[in-house]
């Protein structure tokens, strides 16, 4: 049923409008490709009467909009398991509670795409006793002088991942070798003294790749 802009026209009887009306209905409800709105507009659902949200629809996404916690409207999107995203805050995308799932990224004007392997997914920091400071993406032990094992929260699909690994200046120069690499862990071998003897001594390490 096509959407016909001209219906009802001025002359219409009343009597027929049920007749001009009903195949406009018809296609905007079955989304007939003759109906091309140039844009929806959503009402603030805030003032009115009514919960800020709206009830959830099986099967449907709703996108609608209300006030956000700055008292600002901006849009939501309700899924149909009654997930709630907001998708815009003050003239950007998302907000800074709302998780993105992406394939590639680009910057800018850059033409240049990046992906999963191209951002750090793990490090972490210890101190000289070999315990953990911080890490994100994995864990860190002290499993024997100078040897620090980290072990990665996600096992990585393959062994195509880069660690870089650094040393604290604790008095004297010191060398990391990054060994024992598989997809759930590897080995960070710090050495010092002069000498090449393995030496416990603070560290850092970042991973990229594997994915």
């Amino acid at each position: 049923m096509a959407f016909n802009k001209s219906e009802p026209a001025d002359n219409t009887k009343i009597r027929n409008l049920g007749v001009v009306i009903r195949p406009n209905w018809d296609a905007i409800e079955t989304g007939d490709a003759t109906f091309l709105p140039y844009a929806i507009n959503f009402q603030d659902r805030t003032p009115l009467i009514v919960p800020n949200d709206p009830a959830t629809i099986a099967g449907s996404a709703i996108y609608y909009t209300k006030q956000d916690g700055t008292g600002t409207a901006e849009s939501f999107n309700k899924d149909p398991a009654g997930n709630i995203i907001q998708l815009t805050t003050g003239g950007r995308l998302g907000n800074a509670a709302t998780n993105a799932t992406i394939n590639n990224l680009r910057f800018g004007a850059s033409v240049v795409d990046y992906g999963i392997n191209n951002i750090v997914s793990a490090m972490c920091q210890w101190n000289t006793g070999g315990a953990q400071i911080s890490a994100f993406g994995c864990t860190v032990v002290n499993s024997g002088v100078g040897i620090y094992t980290v072990t990665l929260t996600t096992p990585r699909n393959n062994l195509n991942y880069w660690v870089t690994a650094t040393a604290n200046n604790e008095g004297s120069t010191r060398t990391c070798k990054v060994a024992i690499i598989n997809v759930t862990s590897f080995a960070v071998y710090i050495t010092g003294n002069n000498a090449g003897n393995l030496i416990n001594c603070g560290g850092f390490c970042h991973v990229v790749g594997g994915f």
